[in-house]
């Protein structure tokens, strides 16, 4: 195959898992999981999965491109020495350090999680080159929002046809639990 195909082919593969995170992480929940939690640990796992391919596809982008650290470096470079710093302070510093890494087993927002939020930021500004990114980026927005909406609506006028072990008239869609 061609280095210009292949490389046309690993930027659809990124734009497409870009535009599916964004869409499926706020609409995805586990309903079929007897387990205590169908929402958080299921989001993040989603997220870190799409985030690990989009970073895959990227590093071999940018080997074939022979542009390793062309993609805005020091937004990365800066970036990263303040999430090493936070790093370095919560996990020093912190009452329970290995809490402050992983994150309790419920929500699973430790370093390790910021980690990929950092990842997803530093790949999504990297990605987004011309407007009609941003506009696709916006509509996948759009799209998960109006059935994370549409969701709610049905809890709302008791038409959802999951079982909850919530009070009656509690809407939280497909977000989880509202406090959090």
């Amino acid at each position: 195959m061609n280095k210009i195909r292949v490389i046309k082919f690993l930027d659809q593969g990124i734009n497409w898992l870009f535009l599916g995170i964004i869409f499926a992480v706020p609409v995805y929940f586990a309903y079929w999981q007897e387990t205590f939690n169908v929402f958080d640990i299921n989001k993040i796992t989603v997220a870190r999965i799409g985030i690990s391919l989009i970073l895959f596809l990227w590093l071999i982008k940018a080997v074939l491109e022979e542009k390793i650290f062309y993609y805005r470096r020091s937004l990365l470079i800066f970036s990263g020495l303040i999430l090493l710093v936070y790093i370095f302070n919560g996990v020093v510093f912190s009452v329970k350090p290995q809490l402050s890494l992983w994150g309790n087993y419920e929500r699973q927002q430790g370093i390790y999680s910021l980690i990929y939020y950092w990842l997803f930021f530093v790949l999504l500004i990297s990605w987004l080159k011309n407007w009609r990114q941003v506009k696709a980026l916006l509509l996948a927005v759009i799209a998960s929002s109006f059935f994370v909406c549409l969701y709610g609506l049905a809890q709302n006028f008791n038409l959802d046809p999951l079982k909850w072990s919530t009070p009656e008239g509690r809407i939280f869609s497909s977000l989880g639990q509202p406090n959090f």
